[in-house]
């Protein structure tokens, strides 16, 4: 009952983008209704003679800032889930996600250096999700393997 040890890498690395573009994904779909909320409200308003209220949209670190945390969040429930019903090669998928996660720090730090604060509590939920994915998969393995 397990996966492949080509599997487990595979999931290591593309797992942290898939959650990173979903996250991307939900965000812009949040700022979106944010906007058109706004917009509602400011055409409302003209109409009735009032002022226009002014658009705070967050900057760009904020909305990366909300992005990684959510992509970290994603993927600490994904790790205990999918390692509890789904146990793959512990080593392979450690070695893929860490990979993985730190190429796209270094990416994100080279692309946005001011996102670094949050990228790093990000980055140490993630190794948590890991942490926690051995351990679970462990138990796990140990008790088919006592079961049967």
């Amino acid at each position: 009952m397990g996966r492949t040890i080509l599997d487990s890498f595979v999931e290591g690395i593309l797992s942290p983008w898939i959650e990173f573009v979903f996250s991307l994904y939900i965000s812009s779909i949040s700022l979106a209704i944010k906007v058109i909320e706004h917009v509602k409200d400011a055409m409302m308003k003209s109409l009735s003679g009032q002022p226009i209220p002014t658009l705070n949209i967050p900057d760009l670190s904020q909305y990366f800032s909300l992005v990684l945390t959510l992509t970290s969040i994603i993927d600490l429930i994904r790790n205990l889930t999918v390692g509890y019903f789904f146990p793959s090669n512990i080593i392979a998928h450690i070695v893929g996600e860490v990979a993985t996660i730190i190429l796209f720090g270094s990416l994100i730090q080279k692309i946005m250096p001011s996102v670094i604060f949050s990228l790093i509590p990000s980055i140490t939920m993630m190794i948590m999700g890991i942490i926690l994915r051995a351990y679970v998969e462990g138990k796990v393995k140990i008790h088919i393997y006592l079961y049967y």
